[in-house]
């Protein structure tokens, strides 16, 4: 093993946290589309009528006009250094127990975490403070969740994948092999029917 080719060859995690900034352009699209589903439900023919094609077409416009509206943030982990810097820039507060508890001023931590982390877009802290003020909790919440997690989650367990073992035998778990014979086991206590 090359040990400088591997470690060249070294990436960060990255995740994209869609933001959409147009939540009654989901409402609408998801009324619409529960209205299409609702219209082919009881028909007898597979050909769509003239509302079901007009409905199609407003939902993939709506698509086109959500993705306009959706802010795509990738966020890119921390090494150790740039994240022990950040940690000490945010000493936890002496008189709140979740910050001496995590080591960090957790309010001035997960919004410096999550700017330090974005890669595109490219944002000052004055348009993150806009963006912040613009998106929902649960938005917030979903970039801190992907911001903590990139640097902070271990991602270096073994992997397996069940299901890829189950269609290619021999890679990992052994499945029990089955009789083609129709007799019972040899364990079987089943009585034999009367005649």
């Amino acid at each position: 093993m090359d040990i400088d080719a591997l470690i060249a060859s070294a990436t960060l995690p990255e995740e994209v946290v869609p933001l959409c900034l147009r939540p009654d352009l989901r409402k609408r699209f998801e009324q619409l589309d529960a209205e299409l589903a609702r219209q082919r439900l009881g028909r007898a023919t597979l050909a769509p009528t003239a509302e079901e094609k007009k409905l199609a077409d407003d939902l993939q416009a709506l698509e086109a006009e959500i993705a306009k509206h959706t802010l795509q943030v990738r966020l890119r982990g921390l090494t150790h250094e740039p994240w022990m810097k950040l940690v000490a820039e945010h000493p936890p507060r002496p008189d709140t127990p979740g910050d001496l508890a995590m080591g960090m001023n957790l309010e001035t931590f997960v919004p410096a975490l999550i700017l330090a982390e974005m890669v595109e877009p490219e944002m000052t802290v004055e348009q993150f403070d806009k963006l912040v003020d613009v998106i929902t909790d649960n938005q917030y919440e979903n970039l801190q969740n992907a911001a903590w997690s990139l640097s902070r989650v271990d991602r270096d367990g073994v992997v397996f994948s069940r299901a890829a073992s189950q269609v290619t035998p021999g890679t990992g778990e052994k499945s029990r092999q089955q009789s083609d014979s129709g007799s019972p086991r040899r364990a079987s206590r089943a009585k034999k029917p009367k005649s």
